[in-house]
């Protein structure tokens, strides 16, 4: 057991925070979609075997629009910052980065 409680069943205030904060971090590693559907966050709530199929099938495919949005954001926003180099910094930037590489070759 992460947490513990008093006699009567109540968390000291402290022990809530930190359970808060658990939730939190699962939520930023995880993402809501899985942290709900099989996480920490998903037991504490009691979400029932059918509820967790359909959350990760949908954490699925929101997942995958995330991405490809935050794709389109970042790559305006390289653009724009690029344009604030000289050719021969832009050039360089190109040159120590490389080609893009998938975070899942590694």
């Amino acid at each position: 057991v992460i947490f513990r409680q008093f006699a009567d069943g109540k968390e000291p205030p402290r022990d809530e925070r930190l359970k808060q904060i658990v939730y939190q971090l699962e939520v930023a590693r995880r993402g809501f979609g899985f942290a709900i559907a099989d996480g920490f966050l998903g037991k504490a709530i009691g979400v029932s075997d059918s509820q967790r199929v359909e959350l990760k099938e949908k954490a699925k495919s929101l997942e995958s629009k995330t991405k490809v949005a935050l794709g389109a954001i970042e790559e305006a926003a390289r653009k724009r910052l690029l344009g604030n180099l000289s050719k021969a910094q832009r050039k360089a930037v190109t040159t120590l980065l490389g080609k893009p590489f998938k975070r899942d070759e590694f």
